[in-house]
Order: C-alpha cells, then sequence, then structure tokens
C-alpha cells in the first residue's frame, strides 16, 4: 500500500472511531444503589403520578432502561414507604444512589439537565427546613396562641422569601426545563401580574414546553377578579355527561365550590357543606362543585360517598381546570359566593364564616 494510501486509511478509520465513540445514548440507563431496603421489594418509575416502569431490588441494587421523547421529572418511589426521590430523566447514562429513611437525598449523576435542578434545590432547601421546623410549632396546641402567631408570621415571611428565591432562579436560568417546570407549578399561587413578568422572560426555545404552555394557558385565562367584580361564566360537564354553564345554577346565592376527591381538607368538610346546603337551600341557596379531579370514577365514588347531591361539574383536567385557572383557584378547598346578579360578594368562606354570610344575606 502507497504512503497516501495509508494516510487516508488512517484518517477514515479514526474518523470512524470518533464518530462511534462520541455518539449519544439513544435511551437513558439508570443504575441505583438503594441502601437499606430489602431484596425482591419493588421500586417504582412514576411520571405524572403514573408508574411507566419498575423493577425488583436485589442485592441493594436496581437498574432501569428506556427511552423519553423530552427530559421529564420523575420520581422513584419504593413500593409501600415513605421513600421518594423526584430527579429530571433525560436520555443519558444516570448513576443514582440511595438509602431508606433518607431516600429523598439521593445522590443523582450523569445528567446536566438533574445538576441544575440539584442547584435548585441546594437554594431552596434552608426555606424548607425552617418550614418544617415552624410547622411543628404551628401544630403544637400545648404552645401558646400569641406565640404560635408570632412564628405564623415568620412563616408567611418565609414563604413569600422561598417564592422569590424561585423566581430569581427563572429569571437566571430563562432557557431551561427545571424553570419552566417549577414555575408552570406556582403560577396560580404567584398570581398572574407576576407570571406574565416571568413569561416575558422565558426563551422562545421553551414556548412549546408543555409546562410553558400550561403558563400561557393560566395567564390567558385568569382574570384577577376580586369581591365586587362580575363572575366569569363557564362550562363543564356533570358525571352523566351533561354540559352546565355556571349562570344556568340560578338561585339567590349561589357557591362556585373547588374541590376533588384526593384532597384531604376537601373531604373533610364536605359533611359541614351538606349540613348548610340542606338548611339554606329552601332560602334560595345553591351549590355547583366544580371538581379538579383527573379520573371520572374517583370524581363520582367521592359524590356519592359524601352525598353531593347539588349540581357537580369537571372537565377532567386536574389542576388544569379551566374554571380553577379563571378564578386563579391556588390552592383547594376553595370558593366564590355569588348573588343573583352574579356579583362575587366572598370567597373562601370555612364552617361558620360561609354561615353568617348565608344568614346575612338571605334573612
Amino acid at each position: 500500500m502507497s504512503k497516501p494510501l495509508v494516510v487516508i486509511y488512517t484518517l477514515i478509520t479514526f474518523c470512524l472511531f470518533s464518530c462511534t465513540s462520541e455518539k449519544k445514548p439513544v435511551g437513558y440507563t439508570i443504575n441505583g444503589t438503594a441502601k437499606g431496603i430489602s431484596d425482591s421489594t419493588y421500586i417504582k418509575l412514576n411520571v405524572n403520578n403514573k408508574a411507566i416502569d419498575s423493577a425488583l431490588i436485589i442485592n441493594e441494587t436496581f437498574s432501569f432502561n428506556g427511552q423519553v421523547e423530552v427530559p421529564k421529572k420523575v420520581y422513584l418511589i419504593i413500593e409501600d414507604t415513605r421513600d421518594v426521590k423526584a430527579f429530571w430523566l433525560e436520555n443519558t447514562n444516570i448513576d443514582f444512589s440511595g438509602e431508606t429513611g433518607v431516600f429523598r437525598d439521593a445522590e443523582v449523576r450523569g445528567s446536566d439537565i438533574q445538576d441544575l435542578y440539584g442547584e435548585l434545590n441546594k437554594r431552596i432547601d434552608p426555606f424548607t427546613k425552617a418550614q418544617d421546623s415552624m410547622n411543628a410549632i404551628l401544630f403544637n396546641d400545648s404552645l401558646s396562641l400569641d406565640y404560635r402567631k408570632t412564628v405564623f408570621k415568620m412563616y408567611e415571611d418565609n414563604r413569600a422569601n422561598e417564592a422569590k428565591a424561585y423566581q430569581e432562579f427563572i429569571k437566571e436560568f430563562p432557557n431551561s426545563v427545571v424553570s419552566a417546570d417549577i414555575f408552570n407549578i406556582y403560577k396560580t399561587t404567584w398570581g398572574k401580574d407576576i407570571a406574565e413578568e416571568l413569561y416575558a422572560k422565558l426563551s422562545d426555545s421553551l414556548k412549546e414546553n408543555e409546562d410553558v404552555l400550561s403558563i400561557k394557558r393560566y395567564i390567558d385565562l385568569s382574570r384577577n377578579l376580586k369581591v365586587g367584580d362580575k363572575f366569569v361564566d363557564f362550562s363543564q360537564t356533570t358525571p352523566e355527561g351533561k354540559t352546565i354553564k355556571a349562570s344556568e345554577v340560578k338561585s339567590k346565592l349561589t357557591l362556585i365550590e373547588f374541590w376533588a376527591s384526593w384532597c384531604g381538607p376537601c373531604r373533610a368538610t364536605n359533611p359541614s357543606l351538606v349540613k348548610t346546603y340542606d338548611e339554606f337551600k329552601p332560602k334560595g341557596f345553591e351549590i355547583l362543585g366544580v371538581s379538579l379531579d383527573q379520573y371520572k370514577d374517583d370524581w363520582i365514588k367521592a359524590i356519592k360517598e359524601d352525598e353531593l347531591t347539588w349540581t357537580n361539574v369537571s372537565d377532567l383536567l386536574g389542576d388544569e381546570n379551566e374554571a380553577a385557572l379563571i378564578y386563579n383557584v391556588s390552592g383547594i378547598p376553595d370558593n366564590i359566593l355569588i348573588d343573583d346578579q352574579g356579583i362575587i360578594i366572598a370567597r373562601d368562606l370555612r364552617g361558620g364564616q360561609l354561615r353568617e354570610k348565608l344568614i346575612e344575606f338571605l334573612k
């Protein structure tokens, strides 16, 4: 072989080797350790509250293989325990190292997006730990009410500072899916004005991201409605499949009650709400229940179990429920009380507060 041909052959061989060695994985591999967890225990890989895969833990190790179209926030969950770890999954080789009891502190290596998510958690961790400490005080009935009121003010300040830390992160990393994810989680909590400000700072490369599309939908729908404003009408579907407009539920006073079958506080207050409904319905009180459920069977079962005899509707979009976005519902239970002219006269009435308002307007 002549010298020029040897050179060409060498260059081709080098190029082929280089291209092969630099080729990115077409899928993901998760190699994990789970210290202190018994053999044959199942570990689940969840996305959006659904298991997409599961594996057995053997000799405190496990593995997953698969592929994602786009990076996703996922959860590793040890079956029948409180051991849960959230992290970002992308098509690469990922090493996971966790231990029972402190599983949420597991170390995840190999993903650039996860590295950024870890940076976010470092910034937020001090606020989370402070909240845990203050919660222990707030729910301790043996401590004086004045002391707990002081701690509650500190708790509110801590929450406000946590929100600022999240918002500064989004501004600092406007092209990251981590920013889009956390923004979408807190959009209704922060309100429309802040959502519009942060949305304007997001990179154009994120505008078709699923979380960002949800944020944009919220901005378009939210009305920043306050007591004294005219209510905004909406249509949703009953369990029987009939479409109902809120304006069709007519009475002297109508309560739009936002709830869900999976919401513990909602279910706990339903018996009181049923009693109030039975007492005041003859005097001109009506309820429209709007569920933030995703699964129809769970929704129908809860209606029957709690004996909710008023009109119930949902679009089964969960937290993305259209009416909830219109009224900027950031947590449930929540409600809006409307008079016969469609004016909002009160919001988030609970127990005795609702009864007092009904007595005031339905003398």
